[in-house]
This record gives C-alpha cells, structure tokens and sequence, in this order.
C-alpha cells in the first residue's frame, strides 16, 4: 500500500459542513478533538444512525474538524496521510459512496483535492483515475501531527 504525507488544515466544523437539509451529511469525513487531552484524531465518517442532538453538542463543545485547504489563524496544520485509492474504497453495493472524499496526483507529481464523491463526479474518469494509480484517499484513524506555527509557511 503506497502512502503519502501532505501538508493541510484542519478547521473547526460548522453546520454546513455536516448538515443538508436538516439531514446529517453521511460519509462526511471529520476530525475530533479529545476535550480531555486535546489530540485530534480521525478521520471518522459520519452516519445517519448518530443523533442530531450529539454532533450539535459536539459542535457546540468544538470538538468536530473539517479538512480545509485554505490557512486562516484558526488552522490547525498537519500531515495529511492519504494511500492509494482502490475502487473498493470509493464503491460499495450500493454504488459509489457518496461525499467521500479523494485526491488526484496530477502529471507534475502535485497533490490536488480533497473532491468529494457526488451526483456531478465523472465517474468514468475517477475510475481511470483509480486504475491510473493517479487517486489517493485519506488513511483512516489515526492522531494528527500538528506542524508548528514557523514550519506552516514552508
């Protein structure tokens, strides 16, 4: 399994992010932050089977994370590990899974995304993407490294 490391931010989450139309946005990928220790750690899918009531709580304590490729003084900086995509980590029975996120490596060897899976995804191209060995998805769970504040221009 190849993997990379690329440089992003973590933001904190707000209710676009999770929420459409009064539904949870299921598969969004999110971040928690530990209220005891601090550690962030992820990324998690969220599901419909999660009360409304507890991402809002968890919202309300700032403790949900959303990828962001924009830096504002709020940003957390990281290392983002992502590993090559295979179809299964994108399709399931059911079709593609919606709003999961990918990365492309285009022809200059440069990291771009996160694309989020939906109706307008040319699925065509992600899957040539895919068997291009050009689509990276997110390594799943494990605690974020952050990267000092003097490091985040490099």
């Amino acid at each position: 399994m190849e993997t990379i490391k690329i440089k992003s931010y973590l933001r904190q989450a707000t209710e676009k992010d999770l929420f459409y139309a009064n539904d949870i946005l299921e598969n969004r990928e999110v971040f928690y932050k530990s209220v005891k220790t601090g550690i962030v750690s992820g990324p998690y899918c969220l599901c419909n089977n999660k009360p409304i009531f507890e991402l809002l709580i968890e919202l309300n304590l700032q403790m949900l994370y959303v990828i962001d490729n924009l830096y504002t003084d709020d940003s957390i900086a990281f290392k983002l590990h992502l590993k090559r995509a295979e179809l299964s980590d994108v399709k399931n029975a059911d079709g593609y899974i919606r709003n999961s996120s990918f990365y492309l490596l285009n022809t200059k060897n440069q990291v771009q995304g996160p694309f989020y899976i939906s109706q307008n995804t040319n699925i065509t191209q992600l899957n040539k993407d895919i068997i291009n060995k050009a689509a990276y998805i997110i390594t799943k769970n494990y605690n974020i490294q952050t990267i000092e504040n003097q490091k985040i221009a490099s």
